[in-house]
């Protein structure tokens, strides 16, 4: 006959995902298929609902670019004043004319 007592592990591999609670039978059997001792095992549900994502946070958005400014207008160019017309030569007064003198007699 073999040992009276024995450990056997078992490694449970946990998720996310909440179930119920789950149960296995164990059992010990000789190499002829015969049990030799059985148990019950429940795997108890220890799942929790993972937190909700954080949302993903708004992009910042992009400032806008500076306009950039607009150039000053040139001023436009002041006109040329006109020249002002020479004034016209004051005529020369003509000389009155001299009498002529009388013949004597």
């Amino acid at each position: 006959m073999g040992a009276a007592e024995s450990t056997l592990e078992l490694h449970i591999e946990g998720d996310p995902i909440p179930e119920p609670d789950e149960t296995l039978i164990v059992s010990f059997s000789e190499t002829n298929g015969t049990v030799i001792a059985e148990t019950l095992i429940t795997i108890l549900n220890d799942d929790s609902e993972l937190p909700e994502p954080e949302p993903e946070p708004e992009p910042e958005p992009e400032p806008e670019p500076e306009p950039e400014p607009e150039p000053e207008p040139e001023p436009e160019p002041e006109p040329e004043p006109e020249p002002e017309p020479e004034p016209e030569p004051e005529p020369e007064p003509e000389p009155e004319p001299e009498p002529e003198p009388e013949p004597e007699p």
